[in-house]
């Protein structure tokens, strides 16, 4: 009877042993994982600063722009209004020309000068980098990412905030 109870306790020493080493390894488990969270945090406490202090620049140097503007339109207004005038002037002269003389041949000329005129000034250009409907923006990131551009080098490309690309880049990698 005896040996049967030292048996016994022996077993029941072991099994608290092994309990007591489950909880532990359960324990620091849950210590790294708290760890990691802090880090990530932290990660994204420092990713949004530094992207709210880009906001902030970006505003500073849009209200300084635009003061400048406010300053002088004027001269803006004028440039633009001049080339307007000559434009109209050229065309009246001709269109007058054309109907006191009786010459349709004239106007037609006058239209197509105009027409040539305004094809000459060179148009807004589209941003090649825009996003269309068969890639989104996301997708652009990613796909200059895997291309070997900086973040700085995408952001300028798509007009967007260095730290917006920075940020996605981030999050997925993270995902990964």
């Amino acid at each position: 009877m005896i040996i049967f109870l030292l048996i016994l306790s022996i077993l029941f020493n072991l099994i608290a042993f092994l309990s007591i080493y489950l909880l532990f390894m359960r324990q620091n488990k849950l210590i790294h994982q708290e760890e990691k969270h802090k880090k990530t945090l932290n990660d994204f406490e420092e990713t949004f600063t530094s992207y709210l202090e880009e906001l902030k620049e970006d505003n500073e140097n849009f209200l300084s722009k635009f003061e400048q503007i406010q300053q002088s339109p004027r001269i803006e207004n004028i440039e633009y209004d001049t080339e307007k005038t000559t434009e109209k002037k050229q065309a009246n002269a001709v269109v007058d020309n054309g109907v006191i003389g009786g010459q349709r041949d004239a106007v037609k000329k006058a239209a197509r000068a105009l027409a040539a005129n305004r094809y000459k000034k060179k148009p807004v250009p589209h941003n090649q980098f825009e996003i269309t409907e068969d890639e989104s923006y996301e997708q652009k990131v990613f796909r200059y990412n895997k291309e070997g551009f900086s973040a700085a080098q995408i952001a300028k490309r798509l007009h967007k905030g260095q730290t917006e690309v920075e940020l996605m880049l981030k999050f997925r990698n993270k995902s990964n």
